[in-house]
């Protein structure tokens, strides 16, 4: 056999997927991918790595007419009163039930704090917007400078909060970022809880799902509405502009929060898939997105037309996030290829 079918086959054996296996080597999933599939091959270091890790002879690893090592312990490479590397097994962490339930707790309290947190980004620019219609108004007596200065202000304090919420959030999970770390595993029992909570949950979170698809879409058509209703007068347009914006946050919201929900379940029961590596530029990404939507919806001046930015945005979304996802996999293709 070459090098590339035993590897295969020792992983196999050992039951570990290629990201297993990459962790353990401390390499990314794409190396070990190359390596099994003779596109590329270790360098001397990892070889013995990997012999010691599956306690194989580096000569059973390297040598295609070698097969009778196959089997001989680790061992035998390291010199005399030298141990040898800890085995994969031996850091393989056990998650109690009492663990698994204050996780789930933890993540359902920060999916509260996160959807008040998305609201209140999302409300932010209402104040501004409202204030800057009243200044234009004679008898309300509020010049523009002042309006401006106060609604900023507004909008600062909100995000302010916002920002708190989620770093808040983030505190609460963050004892268990060994769930990412680290490779767990969960008893029967525990895991038996697990799937009980999330049936429970199951409904619940369908309707929330559902409901925050339902706001956003309340709020695009109190838009719509609004600019057909009545063109021209600017405080009605910025009342229909605040409901929208504050719609979209609740129901952008609801989506977040259970889907964080949900995914606690998901990591616990490890079913995100062992091969599926997260693209850590995605969230940053769709903040900016969104944001700079935001921003140039403001600055379109008419009307009739400034609605037309949520069309494009959400057109261009998917376009976006193809592009993200294509240059982060070439990427970790160069990154790979230098290891």
């Amino acid at each position: 056999m070459i090098f590339a079918e035993k590897l295969i086959r020792l992983r196999k054996e050992k039951g570990w997927s290629q990201e297993e296996l990459a962790e353990f080597m401390e390499v990314t999933r794409q190396s070990v991918s190359k390596w099994e599939g003779g596109q590329a091959a270790p360098d001397l270091e990892k070889v013995v790595r990997l012999s010691r890790l599956f306690g194989v002879t580096t000569d059973y690893l390297l040598k295609d007419e070698v097969e009778d090592s196959y089997g001989v312990g680790a061992e035998s490479l390291c010199p005399e009163g030298m141990e040898s590397e800890k085995r994969p097994e031996e850091t393989v962490r056990r998650v109690t039930m009492e663990e698994a339930a204050a996780f789930l707790e933890a993540k359902r309290k920060a999916a509260k704090q996160v959807a008040a947190a998305v609201f209140l980004c999302w409300s932010s620019l209402a104040p501004l917007k409202l204030l800057e219609a009243v200044s234009e108004i004679p008898k309300y007596g509020l010049r523009e400078n002042t309006a401006g200065i106060i609604g900023i202000f507004i909008l600062l304090i909100l995000v302010s909060a916002a920002i708190a919420l989620f770093v808040s959030s983030r505190g609460k999970t963050a004892e268990y970022d060994y769930l990412e770390r680290e490779s767990f595993e969960i008893d029967p029992d525990t895991e038996a809880m697990v799937r009980e909570r999330r049936e429970q949950y199951r409904k619940a979170h369908i309707k929330k799902r559902t409901a925050g698809r339902g706001i956003c879409f309340l709020a695009l058509l109190i838009f719509l509405g609004g600019s057909w209703v009545d063109e021209g007068n600017n405080l009605f347009e910025a009342f229909v502009v605040a409901a929208s914006l504050m719609t979209v946050g609740i129901g952008a919201g609801l989506f977040l929060s259970s889907g964080i929900v949900w995914g606690s379940f998901a990591k616990l029961l490890q079913e995100e898939g062992q091969d599926k590596k997260s693209n850590p530029f995605m969230q940053p990404l769709n903040a900016l997105y969104w944001c700079g939507a935001v921003v140039i919806f403001f600055c379109v001046e008419s009307w009739g037309y400034n609605w037309l930015v949520w069309v494009v945005a959400a057109g261009l979304w998917p376009l976006v996030r193809m592009a993200c996802r294509f240059s982060y996999e070439r990427y970790e293709e160069r990154k790979s290829l230098k290891e």
